[in-house]
């Protein structure tokens, strides 16, 4: 089977998260961020106390997204409020649910959930030693990514 790399642009969540996913599923991923390391604003987000989710049923937080919610409904459904408490909960990280229907995890930081995120792949990826920016794309779809100091 041939070896797949990706490039991911972006170290938040959502990039990180890819990351997880790709690498546990054999793909070799690099990650490219603005800032010398991943999940800086992650870390500022959970100086509130870091909400993960929400405990809502499904059709009342759908109801909120109005025309989109038909767009959107297929992807909650299979990777919705309880399947990132689960996915959380399999990094190692207990979650609990606040008195405001938000999920936090127990240590109410983010620290502790970044650590575990980044632990279990990071010897499946490499992150970019580099601050890199998002230059465009080309008329095929391609990132063109500018590497600090180059």
């Amino acid at each position: 089977m041939a070896q797949h790399r990706v490039a991911i642009v972006g170290g938040g969540p959502a990039g990180l998260m890819a990351a997880e996913w790709l690498s546990s599923h054999g793909v070799a991923v690099d990650i490219y961020d603005a800032m010398p390391s991943v999940g800086r604003k992650f870390l500022l987000a959970g100086v509130g106390g870091m909400n993960i989710t929400h405990s809502e049923p499904a059709e009342p937080f759908l109801s909120r997204y109005g025309a989109r919610c038909d767009e959107l409904a297929p992807v909650l459904q299979s990777f919705g409020a309880p399947q990132l408490r689960e996915w959380v909960h399999g990094l190692g990280v207990e979650t609990f649910v606040g008195s405001s229907g938000r999920v936090f995890p127990r240590e109410m930081k983010a620290a502790p959930l970044l650590r575990a995120l980044a632990g279990t792949f990071a010897c499946k990826w490499r992150e970019n030693p580099c601050a890199t920016s998002l230059a465009g794309l080309d008329d095929r779809r391609c990132a063109a990514l500018c590497l600090a100091g180059r």
